[in-house]
């Protein structure tokens, strides 16, 4: 025992309160090291894929660590530092750890280990990298979600157009987004996924004007599974005809196109885009929370011109026109308190509703264009069949094809 107190004090001195702040540090060293080495073990071994582990930041906590041990006297900046060190592990981790307890729209900044997955676009603002690819996701050249098939231009091109509910990023791989299965079921056809996560019929617009050809031919029938992404505009005070106040300029966040340093330091990465590189713009959010989802909103307006400009263009073009209504899954939807981040001014429970409202626009609008509407139809659809709020899982994807199948088929015909 007295060889333990004369270690302690040759270390610490004789002061107990450097004595205490000594052994404390010590500690948490110690129990950040035994963190790393347990989460470099279950990665060994395979476990733990879904960990988020940045090697960068646990050899950078452990340099503030020693620097707190060898200050022994300088009580205040160890504080400064402990604070600093407070930050930068929360905006590494917190994210996740806070979206276990139910907290949403928090995310985190740790390092990108691998290449973008979407790059800049000065008309779409966000596109998928042609160069991307990863064990669930990949890319075309063109950049594209990949199917489980290459895109053959010699057989007639139907083209998908939607958000990240066509993308599916709720889905295991390439082979079972919705898209790629009605592919493989649609003999004499070859089907693109155009769907590009938070794309809106702002979007679809500029897509079929300028890009629907992007797969390798122009389509003789385009599909759009549209809703989420515009309702997500209902309540803005000051709602742009092309949703580029609010809507637009949040995907460079949404999809982390926007300017960050990507070095070790979380805090840095956070306030990199904000103090050294602005050229893109940030979005402007104020609203109404809460708002009558039955009452008026220029949001539909927008929608609807959007539609009728799709419609226009296709028709222009001999390009026949479907849109399919979202579907959400409405059982994750019932805090009457909460807001989840995608729809910043709607309630959960409201945006079912609200959905619904938006899908009827759609189809009757759809009829008197004379243009085809196909519904998967909701009530088919169960918690089971979705990966959270409203993207489907493997099962979800598969039972959309098949209830769209057979009119997907007819419409797109070119008989």
């Amino acid at each position: 025992m007295s060889n333990v107190r004369s270690w302690i004090k040759k270390i610490w001195g004789e002061n107990k309160e450097n004595q205490f702040k000594g052994f404390a540090l010590l500690f948490l060293s110690i129990a950040l090291i035994s963190v790393i080495i347990i989460l470099f073990v279950l990665r060994f071994w395979g476990l733990g894929e879904d960990l988020p582990l940045s090697p960068l930041i646990y050899l950078f906590s452990l340099g503030v660590f020693s620097c707190l041990f060898a200050i022994r006297t300088w009580f205040r900046l160890s504080l400064l530092v402990s604070s600093f060190l407070f930050i930068e592990l929360f905006f590494a981790y917190g994210g996740f750890a806070l979206a276990k307890i139910g907290v949403k729209g928090l995310r985190s900044f740790l390092p990108q280990e691998i290449h973008r997955q979407f790059v800049f676009h000065p008309t779409l603002a966000v596109t998928p990298n042609p160069t991307f690819s990863n064990l669930s996701i990949s890319h075309t050249p063109e950049g594209l979600r990949a199917n489980s098939t290459l895109f053959n231009s010699s057989l007639p091109h139907i083209a998908v157009f939607g958000g990240s509910t066509t993308y599916d990023i709720g889905v295991t791989s390439n082979s079972k987004t919705w898209v790629s299965i009605l592919n493989e079921k649609l003999d004499g056809f070859s089907v693109s996924n155009n769907g590009v996560p938070g794309y809106s019929t702002a979007e679809h617009v500029v897509q079929t004007a300028f890009y629907s050809d992007r797969a390798g031919t122009m389509p003789v029938c385009s599909i759009y599974y549209i809703g989420w992404n515009d309702i997500r505009n209902f309540g803005l005070s000051e709602l742009d005809s092309g949703y580029a106040r609010f809507h637009l300029p949040s995907q460079y966040w949404n999809l982390r196109v926007r300017y960050s340093l990507n070095s070790f330091s979380p805090t840095i990465n956070l306030l990199s885009p904000f103090i050294l590189r602005s050229e893109l713009p940030f979005p402007n959010r104020s609203g109404d929370l809460g708002k009558d989802v039955g009452s008026e909103d220029r949001m539909f307006e927008v929608a609807e011109n959007n539609l009728r400009t799709i419609s226009a263009l296709n028709r222009s073009r001999g390009i026949k026109t479907v849109f399919i209504p979202q579907m959400l899954n409405r059982t994750e939807l019932t805090d009457s308190t909460g807001v989840n981040g995608w729809l910043p001014f709607v309630y959960d429970v409201d945006v079912w509703p609200l959905q619904a409202r938006f899908n009827l626009m759609v189809e009757e609008l759809s009829r008197s264009l004379g243009d085809n509407y196909v519904d998967p139809d909701i009530n088919t659809f169960y918690s089971s069949d979705f990966a959270d709020s409203g993207h489907f899982n493997d099962t979800g994807a598969a039972k959309m094809v098949s209830n769209i199948e057979k009119d997907i088929k007819l419409h797109c015909n070119n008989n």
